[in-house]
């Protein structure tokens, strides 16, 4: 169940703020990519309710839609009140101080929990061993899911890496049945990264971009062409400046 409350801010601009009914039992706040607003709240929650959290929140939204702005799409910024984005979401970044090294998204935000909270290269380090260990695991997901499409023509499950390439979001060598992602590309969204596997996995099938070749993806992901625009546009900037 999704319903929209209008919210003037502190600068007089009024914005749609969607609100989103879940299972949960408090009112969650997050800042979309396009800088839109959306708000998780329980079903029991009173309109009301949402309406004066979100006017008490007012100074945050839009400190929030403005550092947002700018930040381009891969601009990280791993530090207390800086931005990172993961699967198309960008997040503000806090660092606390704890005894045990830690990092956890909550879904709103991102929270790096440091022993030496105060070493910015510390934290940053910290913070990419997270980010390779979540991605990995992330792709490792997505293959498994479109595997199956390619298991039929028995073909041997390939292995799976991930590093920083300089231009390209993937690639994949045949005779060694391995396939290798660009770790960035999990700063995009899910349905780039389920194409890229896809993609690379039909290497396994197919040699080079010929017409079966994007025949066969066809059949599986009728919209690839669609995400190859949103790779080639969206998220161009990401291999031009890694």
């Amino acid at each position: 169940m999704t319903e929209i409350i209008q919210l003037q801010l502190l600068n007089g601009k009024i914005i749609n703020v969607t609100v989103k009914r879940k299972k949960i039992r408090n009112i969650y706040l997050k800042i979309l990519p396009d800088t839109s607003v959306e708000v998780s709240a329980s079903l029991r929650t009173d309109f009301n309710e949402i309406s004066k959290f979100l006017a008490g929140h007012k100074k945050w939204i839009e400190k929030t839609i403005l550092k947002f702005k700018d930040n381009d799409t891969i601009a990280d910024n791993i530090c207390h009140g800086g931005v990172a984005a993961i699967l198309g979401t960008k997040y503000i970044v806090f660092v606390y101080k704890s005894n045990v090294d830690k990092v956890i998204n909550d879904g709103f935000t991102i929270c790096i929990y440091s022993k030496k909270y105060q070493d910015n290269d510390y934290i940053k380090k910290q913070y990419e061993k997270y980010f390779y260990e979540t991605a990995l695991k992330y792709f490792e997901i997505i293959l498994d899911k479109y595997y199956p499409e390619i298991q039929k023509y028995n073909i041997i499950k390939p292995v799976l890496k991930a590093k920083v390439l300089k231009s390209k979001w993937g690639s994949c060598v045949p005779k060694d049945k391995k396939i290798t992602l660009n770790l960035l590309l999990y700063k995009t969204r899910p349905e780039c990264i389920e194409y890229v596997v896809l993609h690379e996995l039909t290497h396994l099938l197919f040699i080079g971009h010929s017409k079966q070749f994007y025949d066969f993806i066809q059949k599986i992901m009728p919209n690839y062409k669609v995400i190859e625009k949103m790779l080639d546009y969206e998220y161009s900037n990401i291999l031009l400046n890694n």
